[in-house]
């Protein structure tokens, strides 16, 4: 039987004639509660999402899926359960949006000194096959790869974007959108239901992303959001096959267009980009190659992330009508299927939770 995210979509619910009442409130509509969103339409619930249409972080961020870590060269977490997950729900989202915003693309990791030692040394498995790239430097002579090149071959990009788009497209006219900033003070917690403003609810589930460090209720999670910035420039003659990457990625988007990124600032969380990101992109982009290039615009995004470096999924260890989904980190795009998916089911079913998205593990350490 296929996962109910599967399912056709005549088991959507309409539109819930009384919008003063649903099952689900959730806040924040980025790439976390629009996943989330079409996790629970999938099983029938009643879906009111307060946002105030500003998920700048998903609009901007590059979408990569990749394997693989490479500065400690180790798979990422949970991958194999990730990555397969992810594909089908993505493939399936293109074919009931009729919208295209997944993108195969194969990653050149360009070596460092010993690197390709390094990687020799590596053992895995097919399903996240990575490989050794034969006459780099012949096939890429405008490629500074003096030390080899290693290719990532299960990887590809998601237009974050045009995803978040398609799922609105989707979702309207099955959802209540209250567009707004969610304002703690007019939520009430009452034993059988939630009540923000006028909508009455089961539950309410915070997907605010970097947001969420402003939040009374999980204030006891340690977020620790970090400011990244990307630039879109024009470059010619550079191949359009690999995602490039070695103290930065340049992912090509098409016709000589490429994202260049990423950085990482954890003290400056606004949400403008900066001359000293713009300097550190320039000189990443300077070790890939002197191809001759033009900037056409920067951008800078919050990614939502977490002390421990997992996500968060689970249950408010008080009060059992709040969740949170939140901590994806820069792994948004590889994360948020399946990880919506848990916590569905979670609420759902009432499962037992998982002791490494779970809250609690952090509530724990403060009783």
């Amino acid at each position: 039987m296929p996962p109910d995210w599967l399912n056709s979509p005549s088991a959507l619910p309409d539109m819930f004639p009384d919008d003063r009442r649903a099952d689900v409130i959730i806040v924040g509509y980025g790439l976390a509660g629009a996943c989330l969103t079409e996790m629970l339409l999938r099983k029938g619930l009643r879906i009111a999402v307060i946002d105030n249409e500003k998920a700048q972080t998903t609009k901007v961020g590059a979408g990569i899926i990749n394997p693989w870590i490479f500065r400690h060269l180790t798979l990422s977490w949970r991958v194999r359960e990730l990555l397969p997950f992810a594909r089908d729900f993505y493939a399936a989202t293109e074919l009931r949006t009729s919208s295209k915003f997944v993108y195969p693309l194969k990653i050149m990791r360009i070596f460092g000194q010993d690197e390709s030692e390094r990687w020799d040394r590596v053992e895995t498995n097919g399903d996240v096959h990575r490989s050794k790239m034969i006459d780099a430097q012949k096939n890429f002579p405008y490629i500074k790869a003096v030390f080899g090149c290693g290719v990532i071959e299960q990887s590809f990009r998601v237009d974050t974007a045009s995803l978040l788009n398609s799922l609105y497209g989707l979702h309207l006219g099955q959802v209540h959108f209250i567009r707004e900033v969610f304002q703690a003070d007019k939520l009430l917690i009452k034993e059988s239901e939630v009540v923000y403003d006028h909508i009455y609810a089961d539950s309410i589930v915070f997907c605010e992303g970097h947001r969420a460090i402003d939040n009374p209720y999980f204030n006891f999670i340690p977020f620790r959001p970090v400011k990244g910035e990307l630039m879109t420039i024009l470059m010619s003659g550079m191949q359009e096959e690999y995602i490039v990457n070695r103290d930065v990625f340049l992912l090509p988007l098409g016709n000589g267009l490429f994202r260049l990124g990423s950085t990482y600032l954890w003290d400056d969380l606004t949400e403008e980009p900066t001359e000293a990101a713009a300097r550190q992109l320039i000189a990443g982009l300077e070790k890939i190659t002197d191809l001759p290039y033009s900037v056409l615009s920067q951008e800078a995004g919050i990614r939502p992330a977490v002390a421990d470096r997992r996500p968060v999924a689970g249950c408010h260890p008080e009060f059992n009508r709040l969740w949170i989904l939140n901590g994806l980190g820069a792994r948004g795009a590889l994360i948020a299927p399946w990880l919506s998916h848990y916590l569905a089911n979670q609420m759902t079913y009432n499962n037992d939770p998982d002791p490494e998205v779970d809250p609690l593990r952090f509530y724990r350490n403060i009783s």
